[in-house]
């Protein structure tokens, strides 16, 4: 009985010593400590002690949630009805004003997710003049939600509901601006914008607003870093003209045409959007790293069922590279300083080799490669009537297990390349001729790795694993063979236990 009450001593002397440890900690990494609560979390901290009593007031950072700052009765009847209790809806919104007011700290950054309801009534607009005039703001990011009610009326009243009205001020005197779910209109610029070179980046998420209001903010924010637009509604074309941006991120938009004019661009992002391949026109001298990917899940989410093609990575390559022609229009090629190259592409076909062959015989620098191994069969759904321009690739007056054998790379997967990344590969003919080409040509190559897809065959696999025993360009060479990712989550184990269980099968 002794020892357990020794025991316990213990305990307790070690619970209070790490509480003292924590109370010893200066004011300001508290109150950063707390920053990382919901502001609802955080008010609470007030009760611990009273030194702790005014700390949330000095946080660098404030996390608001309308839709948690309400009474959960509220909130269920909210799902499934118009609101009879907007009242409480409004307190919780001037809750949001009043703790903005109580703030007395540097405050660096404010994250507000509110309700529809607070675009009707200006509250939205309101904390966001607050939070840019009196409390200087450097990072804002806000975002609008609905209850259920709203998801069974049209979305014009969606829409007109969730409309922000704004001043090109009230974005460009931020430093950071993430803004979601939001129909946004921005009233003319009367005389230049003084705070143009403030903001850094900007993220639109499912936004709508139009191309001259994108317009507007780009030719008035001289220091734009960074453009995220993913899921916005930006009418028939996008056109982004810049000198500053480095980074741009485009995902889930329907567009007739993608007009990218930036010298200091260096990084592109595009994931599923849909636009005819003869609407490209980028022109980014200086781009490092290039991303393309089309995940048609990703588009249903996006619901970009309205009408389009696609965009597929073989129809960037074709047309961004120069490689196709469209209306004698000869685009300039893109990836010739590239470093990175991350992609979506089917290696099992001719279709989609030839253009990649070509990108990486006109790289002056790429040296590293990332493959996604797949089949992304067009889904046309006609944003016009026209046909998909891409033109057919020819036969070959050779066997196409002896296209990688034959493809004039330059000096870019000879002296270039350092690393090679592939997933989804399958061991067919195509796929495992470029690792083939890869181990016997790439002198500079330091690391393939290579993920098999899950529905390659006890051939496939065993004919790549021999592939393993070819004389290899780089001595210094290291390559990695992964069993199937869906393998290797259920089951788990080695390489030679996939491929056992694949010949069983």
């Amino acid at each position: 009985m002794e020892g357990r009450e020794e025991g316990d001593a213990n305990e307790n002397t070690y619970l209070n010593e790490g509480n003292d440890l924590i109370s010893k900690l200066p004011d300001s990494v508290l109150a950063l400590i707390i920053s990382f609560l919901p502001i609802k979390e955080a008010v609470r901290t007030s009760v611990l002690s009273p030194r702790w009593k005014p700390l949330w007031k000095t946080t660098p950072k404030l996390n608001f949630n309308h839709k948690l700052m309400l009474n959960p009765q509220i909130q269920t009847s909210l799902q499934f009805s118009d609101p009879t209790l907007l009242i409480s809806i409004n307190n919780a919104a001037n809750l949001i004003s009043s703790v903005l007011d109580k703030h007395t700290g540097h405050l660096q950054r404010c994250q507000i997710v509110h309700l529809i309801e607070s675009c009707q009534n200006e509250h939205a607009k309101t904390w966001i003049v607050k939070l840019l005039e009196e409390k200087g703001v450097k990072e804002l990011c806000m975002e609008c939600q609905y209850f259920q009610y709203w998801e069974n009326k049209h979305s014009f009243v969606r829409d007109n509901a969730s409309t922000l009205f704004l001043t090109f001020e009230m974005i460009t005197h931020f430093e950071v601006v993430e803004l979601k779910k939001y129909v946004i209109k921005i009233s003319p610029l009367v005389t230049p914008c003084e705070g143009s070179r403030n903001l850094k980046t900007l993220k639109f998420s499912y936004v709508s607003l139009t191309q001259e209001t994108l317009e507007g903010i780009l030719s008035n924010c001289l220091s734009l870093e960074k453009l995220s637009l993913l899921g916005c509604k930006l009418g028939q074309g996008l056109k982004i003209h810049s000198q500053s941006i480095n980074f741009l991120e485009l995902s889930g938009m329907m567009v007739r045409m993608i007009d990218v004019c930036a010298v200091n661009l260096s990084i592109i992002e595009i994931d599923t959007m849909i636009c005819k391949p003869m609407g490209l026109a980028i022109e980014t001298p200086n781009l490092r790293i290039f991303c393309s990917l089309c995940d048609l899940e990703c588009g249903e989410v996006h619901n970009l069922g309205l009408g389009g093609i696609v965009l597929t990575t073989r129809e960037i390559l074709e047309t961004c590279s120069g490689f196709l022609v469209y209306g004698g229009y000869c685009h300039p090629n893109i990836f010739k300083n590239l470093v990175t190259l991350c992609i979506d592409i089917n290696l099992n076909t001719i279709r989609d080799a030839i253009p990649l062959s070509f990108v990486l015989g006109s790289s002056l620098c790429l040296k590293n490669l990332k493959i996604n191994n797949k089949v992304i069969e067009h889904v046309k759904i006609a944003i016009g009537s026209e046909e998909n321009h891409t033109s057919q690739a020819g036969h070959l007056p050779y066997p196409n297990t002896m296209f990688w054998e034959r493809a004039m790379f330059g000096e870019c997967v000879t002296y270039k390349l350092k690393t090679v990344h592939i997933n989804g590969y399958k061991g067919k003919g195509l796929d495992m001729e470029f690792f083939r080409y890869l181990i016997m040509n790439g002198r500079m190559i330091k690391k393939i790795t290579i993920w098999f897809d899950d529905d390659c065959t006890w051939i496939g696999a065993a004919r790549t694993v021999c592939l393993l025993s070819l004389a290899r360009a780089s001595m210094s060479l290291s390559i990695t063979l992964k069993p199937g990712k869906d393998y290797m989550a259920k089951v788990g184990g080695s390489l030679g236990n996939w491929v056992s269980s694949l010949k069983l099968n």
